[in-house]
């Protein structure tokens, strides 16, 4: 997928799940301190893919 809109979206979804685990991650539950990092890095290369597109958006 390269359509910059479509990215965005994915990584605001990403993002929303990420912050709904941080508390649970922050208490010690090792899954979701897991998955929250699974999450962070994700996001982090949408955003990468985001920033070389060369039609993105500001």
């Amino acid at each position: 997928m390269n359509n910059p809109l479509i990215l965005r979206a994915h990584i605001d979804e990403i993002e929303a799940l990420r912050d709904d685990l941080l508390p649970s991650a922050k208490r010690g539950q090792g899954d979701a301190r897991e998955l929250a990092i699974v999450l962070h890095k994700i996001a982090m290369e949408k955003r990468d893919r985001l920033r070389g597109h060369p039609n993105k958006q500001p």
